[in-house]
């Protein structure tokens, strides 16, 4: 499968979904399902990494997540919490990517945003630039950088006119990444759930029925199969 792969995207976002429902069909607690969730995506960077995509973008826990039952938005916030101190010990030495964290502060406990603000000052090359998208909605992001462009309008320092899409580009939390190429979503759902909605206007999408703790480097490799054979127009006509 591996050699069928003759187009490498650049920027490949994730949406990682059916951790709970994997755990259900299995009588096990959602919990069980992020966990191994969780060894599925170190598992998807590093092969990302061996085949020398630039940027990898996962959606890891969205802005709605929130309304989850309480036990499950706990888990998940203690174990982004050992994951963001466990990559804190690594890098920039050991580690095999540089990681962004992108999204929303808000809801977030002071020692989680001290971790988050401590990853995101960090600066050193790497092969791979791994954005997580935790506490992430990308109406919120977009509207984000409204405020922004707009406080620079109000003091002078940009005019009206200079308002383009590469100033919203540069303004957005991806901005270190050139466009998403593909959208992969695991779990049947075809729907994109407020998610780079800016970054994915040429994507081309791939959707599957496997839940993402059964997303395999060969699931992945699949999907990446599947790309190189599709025409990338960006808008043109059929040649």
């Amino acid at each position: 499968m591996k050699e069928m792969i003759t187009k490498i995207p650049q920027h490949v976002a994730l949406i990682l979904d059916g951790n709970g429902r994997w755990a259900l069909q299995r009588d096990l607690p959602r919990t069980k399902g992020h966990e191994e969730g969780i060894k599925t995506l170190a598992e998807i960077v590093k092969e990302a990494r061996n085949l020398g995509i630039k940027c990898l973008t996962a959606y890891a826990f969205s802005t709605d997540n929130f309304k989850r039952e309480k036990y499950e938005v706990d888990y998940l916030m203690y174990k982004a919490e050992e994951y963001f101190l466990e990559y804190l010990k690594k890098a920039p030495n050991d580690s095999k990517y540089h990681l962004n964290i992108i999204g929303e502060k808000t809801n977030l406990s002071p020692r989680l945003i001290e971790l988050i603000n401590q990853i995101n000052e960090m600066k050193f090359e790497s092969e791979l630039e791994f954005n997580l998208a935790f506490n992430y909605g990308s109406q919120e992001e977009i509207t984000n950088a409204v405020k922004k462009i707009a406080a620079l309008v109000e003091h002078k320092k940009l005019d009206i006119n200079q308002i383009d899409k590469d100033l919203i580009t540069q303004n957005l939390y991806t901005s270190k990444c050139p466009p998403v190429d593909l959208v992969i979503r695991t779990s049947g759902e075809q729907r994109l759930s407020n998610y780079l909605l800016w970054q994915i206007s040429y994507s081309e999408l791939y959707f599957t029925t496997t839940y993402w703790p059964d997303f395999s480097v060969e699931e992945f490799h699949k999907a990446l199969v599947n790309y190189s054979l599709r025409e990338r127009r960006f808008g043109k006509e059929h040649a």
